[in-house]
């Protein structure tokens, strides 16, 4: 198991939507949180410059629907 990244943004551009992201140390996930602060967007795979790969699953509509990536 590897150490957790909570990472909080400060930009008023993106906290309208997003309050900021989890992320493991070798960086080969992340959780977007939405704005009041619960898990909202996950991608499983991160490419080498932690760019994310593939569509994410939303974690807050039924049933981890996939939803195009935002």
């Amino acid at each position: 198991m590897s150490n957790i990244t909570i990472g909080r943004y400060d930009h008023e551009s993106i906290t309208k939507d997003f309050a900021g992201w989890v992320e493991p140390a070798d960086k080969s996930w992340i959780i977007y949180t939405d704005a009041g602060g619960k898990p909202k967007l996950y991608w499983s795979e991160r490419d080498a410059n932690g760019g994310v790969i593939g569509e994410p699953i939303d974690l807050q509509a039924p049933y981890g629907i996939v939803v195009p990536a935002v």
